[in-house]
């Protein structure tokens, strides 16, 4: 983060993180109170948003951008959701307070899409990060995803399905949100629970007015909107009673030939009101509404050795990409049976779980040869004695 580099001597990088997940905490509960007023009605209507939103898919069909993305994790702070509250007796992920960088690319055409990811993640294997890839693609029918243990081929793992929903992925939700949120499949954003508020508060010098998300008598999900620029989404909350458990804040820029993109944007994500999750800040480094487009740009084809599982059919299916290019059924008595991929690669389907033949009996047979020889010899001697 800003000044990070200029820490004075004695105070420890860890001191700032604190420092720094404080004032975002603090933040989190203002929620920009200070600049907010109330209205008798709201000025607005969800279905202006719609319409807004609407319009600028439409003169968005294509786009494509980069953005490196700056994370922030403290030691223990990837608690599991269901142990959020109690007392964890498990090994604190991740073991030390984590600052890591990533580099992702999007690109958007029509509804497809293709989307990869890269960076260190952790080797359960070798206990320690690595640096891998990810790739997700969306052909507007059929999902692929690869994951590439870069250093370890015997290790890389994809899919195949069907469901619009397996496209959404956290590390790239925030540019599908803000260029398309009413796509059911790149957004998955529904505004038909939603309601406009009375609410309005200055965010970066633009004045905003507030949507929420109601579900019975609890809000949770507030939508901070920007009617001067097409209702351009600038904060998100994800909120549990009184408590911002998640905030998102959105920077755009405007190309000059075409519409608004997200440049620069800030996630923090906590466990407690007093106790940080992740926080991260990305920013853009290259955007493009009309990109050079080849049909390869929306298909993945699986490298050998990776292991895929295909989850179109009503049982999921698994093979192996073998080098010539062919599959390599894994049955799933393989599978629980934990047999090494090398293995797989090298029998056919089941060979690997036919009990192999003993050696013991060829080892004694071979072992017992010489014994019978020498036998032979002595009996042979005493036989020639007796005789004389």
């Amino acid at each position: 983060m800003a000044g990070r580099d200029a820490v004075p001597r004695g105070v420890s990088r860890r001191l700032l993180r604190i420092a720094v997940g404080v004032l975002q905490v603090q933040l989190l509960w203002s929620g920009g109170a200070g600049s907010a007023r109330a209205e008798a009605t709201p000025s607005f209507s969800v279905d202006d948003v719609r319409r807004a939103w609407a319009s600028r898919q439409e003169k968005t069909p294509t786009l494509k951008l980069v953005w490196q993305t700056r994370e922030f994790t403290p030691k223990g702070g990837l608690v599991p959701a269901q142990m959020r509250g109690k007392t964890v007796l498990r090994p604190p992920n991740p073991p030390m307070d984590r600052d890591a960088q990533y580099s992702r690319s999007l690109l958007v055409d029509r509804g497809k899409m293709r989307f990869i990811n890269r960076g260190d993640y952790w080797d359960d294997e070798d206990k320690c990060y690595a640096p891998t890839q990810y790739t997700k693609v969306w052909d507007g029918k059929e999902e692929r995803d690869l994951s590439q243990l870069l250093q370890k081929r015997d290790q890389w793992e994809g899919a195949i399905g069907t469901r619009a929903e397996d496209v959404l992925l956290l590390e790239s939700f925030v540019p599908r949100v803000a260029m398309w949120p009413l796509d059911p499949v790149l957004s998955g954003l529904r505004l038909d629970n939603y309601q406009a508020t009375d609410r309005t508060t200055e965010i970066d010098g633009h004045s905003c007015v507030l949507l929420r998300k109601v579900a019975g008598n609890e809000y949770l999900n507030e939508l901070w909107v920007d009617p001067a620029r097409d209702y351009l989404i600038v904060r998100m909350n994800t909120v549990e009673g009184s408590f911002v458990r998640e905030r998102i804040d959105i920077k755009y820029q405007r190309d000059p030939e075409h519409s608004y993109y997200p440049a620069e944007w800030r996630e923090v994500s906590m466990n407690s009101p007093e106790r940080l999750c992740e926080s991260g800040e990305s920013k853009v480094s290259e955007h493009s509404f009309t990109p050079h487009l080849e049909p390869s740009d929306f298909q993945l084809e699986f490298p050998p050795h990776t292991l895929v599982i295909d989850k179109r059919g009503s049982q999921y299916a698994r093979y192996l990409v073998l080098p010539d290019g062919n599959k390599r059924i894994v049955l799933d008595e393989e599978s629980r049976a934990f047999i090494p991929r090398k293995t797989l690669m090298e029998t056919e389907p089941g060979e690997a779980l036919r009990p192999r033949a003993s050696r013991w009996p060829w080892l004694v047979l071979l072992g017992a040869l010489p014994l019978a020889v020498i036998l032979l010899a002595v009996l042979r001697r005493r036989f020639a004695g007796n005789t004389r």
